[in-house]
């Protein structure tokens, strides 16, 4: 799956979006990320992954926003 930066955001982060439809199962991503070392938080609408100073946001529709 290939992705594109949007813009940069006014606080350093970086919205980047698939190139293609795609609809993310937010409970599996959950899974994956939390067996791969990050912590993740789950309100339902999006997934909030962090590891090392870094945080991904992920959103059903495949949209992350990636921050320091």
């Amino acid at each position: 799956m290939k992705f594109k930066v949007i813009r940069l955001c006014k606080d350093d982060g970086v919205p980047v979006i698939p190139t293609e439809v795609v609809r993310f199962d937010l409970d599996k991503a959950n899974t994956i990320l939390k067996n791969q070392g990050y912590e993740v938080e789950n309100p339902g609408v999006m997934v909030i992954a962090r590891r090392k100073g870094v945080s991904i946001t992920l959103y059903r529709n495949g949209r992350l926003l990636i921050t320091p």
